[in-house]
């Protein structure tokens, strides 16, 4: 019904609605995925006052929304890919001058590439504030990362290191947090335990002692151990279903 609604003009065959309804199982999003595919692909097109569609083979059709955005991703120019793929090792929200410092292009150019990733459903943002977007939602993030080779990737996050230590000095909270992040992804745990305890020396001025306390429930026994800060001790309650406390000694 839903594929009938937005193209009354054509007419698929029985097997076609079998076999996209057997991937989707009717979830409109993926239906809504799977039908842009189809036009990005050519067998849904607009002809002559109308739209057609051509005849449609099984591997025609994604067998996943991983499978689109992955098809979707390897579609794009080389510079856009690029783009993204700085862009997401960078994380889920991204600044415009933190972006191009680590692509080195120019303004006008970057916003070419961004609208390009935006008009293709990967990234939002730049309304009113044009230094800040983001990934639309976590599976195109995940599908991108995941297309970067592993060694690639390292040497990425390498380089936002850098850029964040160059910019800020690592000093701020929000600096701190970016840092212990990409430090994990790197598997430098040496220093990601150091900036989980700058972070954790620091947290106090981000959250209030219930926000802490989940916060700190979050972490790494591991990191737990290393970053509580000598003033906090965390006390378990073991009965029902009552959160750790933060306890001033």
């Amino acid at each position: 019904k839903l594929i009938s609604s937005i193209f009354p003009q054509i007419e698929p065959s029985a097997e076609f609605y079998q076999s996209v309804y057997e991937i989707t199982e009717g979830d409109p999003l993926f239906i809504e995925e799977i039908l842009k595919h189809f036009i990005e692909s050519g067998i849904i097109f607009f002809k002559e006052e109308q739209w057609h569609i051509r005849e449609v083979h099984k591997e025609d059709i994604p067998s996943s929304l991983e499978d689109i955005l992955q098809r979707r991703f390897r579609k794009l120019d080389p510079e856009t890919k690029e783009m993204l793929a700085q862009a997401v090792v960078i994380g889920k929200n991204f600044q415009l001058d933190m972006l191009r410092q680590a692509v080195k292009k120019d303004y006008s150019c970057l916003f070419e590439l961004i609208d390009r990733a935006r008009k293709k459903g990967f990234i939002g943002g730049g309304g009113r504030d044009i230094n800040k977007f983001n990934f639309l939602n976590p599976l195109s993030q995940k599908v991108i990362y995941n297309e970067i080779d592993p060694s690639r990737r390292l040497g990425l996050h390498h380089k936002v290191t850098q850029l964040i230590e160059n910019n800020s000095g690592g000093d701020s909270p929000a600096s701190l947090e970016d840092l212990t992040y990409h430090y994990e992804k790197m598997g430098d745990m040496p220093k990601f335990a150091e900036y989980k305890k700058k972070l954790s020396e620091n947290v106090s001025s981000l959250f209030n002692p219930e926000e802490l306390t989940a916060y700190l429930e979050g972490l790494t026994d591991e990191v737990v151990k290393q970053a509580v800060p000598a003033g906090v001790r965390i006390k378990k309650v073991e009965k029902g279903i009552e959160k750790e406390k933060i306890e001033e000694l």
